[in-house]
């Protein structure tokens, strides 16, 4: 008996549609590859944008200051705001985006959801952008990098002031900013009796893109 060519077998017609399955994914793979670099691009220019602003802002109002918290631009309305590329109603972070002064070059660390520009300066480095998770208070078990950083807040009546724990030098700027005054220092704010407390917080960081000039 002659085998009927015409048409497919089940199995034939199965292993057609498992490769058909099999390139959909690959094509959407690739597809959302592309437009996460373009997200990713799109960061980049946000954190030259916010490099510009810093310096700009730290020329203007000739304080000599170390850093400048994305938080401090945005609350002197020198940036409106800085929407993250990856959501449509998220911001970039405020608290954990900052341009750092140091032996006359800007270095930013921009956060954008769980994406980060960390110490890059734009001008002379390649972007590395990483892929990084919320602070966490236990050391995470992990290949990746581990970024350790004791972060503070400060009660009143009972109760946290700071939606969230900040870095030592944003503390300062959020404490004098909430209670109009002009500490230096978090221990000149611990010699008035304030209960601030700290503590030593974790996150996972893993490189994800590398951007040239």
């Amino acid at each position: 008996m002659k085998k009927n060519n015409q048409g497919f077998s089940g199995l034939e017609f199965f292993t057609v549609a498992s490769l058909c399955g099999l390139f959909s994914c690959i094509i959407l793979s690739i597809a959302f590859s592309c437009a996460n670099v373009e997200k990713i691009k799109t960061m980049r220019y946000k954190a030259q944008t916010f490099k510009n602003n810093a310096e700009a802002y730290a020329m203007i109002t000739h304080i000599e200051q170390d850093t400048i918290f994305l938080w401090e631009l945005i609350d002197k309305e020198v940036l409106l705001d800085m929407k993250s590329p990856f959501s449509k109603s998220n911001r970039c972070d405020v608290n954990n985006s900052y341009v750092t002064f140091e032996n006359n070059k800007s270095v930013v660390t921009l956060q954008c959801d769980n994406y980060l520009i960390y110490k890059t300066d734009l001008d002379k480095e390649k972007t590395v952008v990483y892929s990084v998770s919320d602070w966490m208070n236990d050391y995470p078990t992990t290949n990746d990098v581990v970024d350790k950083e004791t972060l503070y807040n400060y009660e009143k009546n009972g109760k946290d002031v700071l939606e969230i724990p900040v870095n030592e030098e944003l503390f300062i700027k959020q404490f004098n900013d909430k209670e109009k005054t002009n500490y230096k220092s978090i221990y000149d704010i611990h010699k008035q009796e304030i209960r601030i407390y700290g503590k030593v917080y974790y996150r996972t960081r893993k490189a994800m893109l590398e951007l040239s000039n």
